[in-house]
């Protein structure tokens, strides 16, 4: 193997690993969002208000419900 070609070798093997770490970024942040999505699902059909819902109407926030019932599934 030429030198050239153990360069572009290592070129492809560093691209991998930070696509690999770009993916890991946005598997966590999906997986945080889907948490807090749950967590505000959670205390909306238990009849909580949250800062996210204080100003809100029932009719609003029956209709986030189903919303976010949806995202999650």
């Amino acid at each position: 193997m030429t030198l050239r070609g153990e360069v572009l070798d290592l070129k492809a093997i560093m691209n991998a690993m930070n696509g690999r770490s770009k993916q890991e970024v946005n598997q966590t942040a999906s997986e945080k969002k889907q948490r807090d999505k749950k967590a505000e699902l959670e205390k909306m059909t238990l009849g909580k208000k949250t800062l996210k819902s204080f100003f809100k109407s029932k009719s609003t926030i029956s209709k986030d419900i189903d919303a976010y019932s949806a995202d999650i599934s």
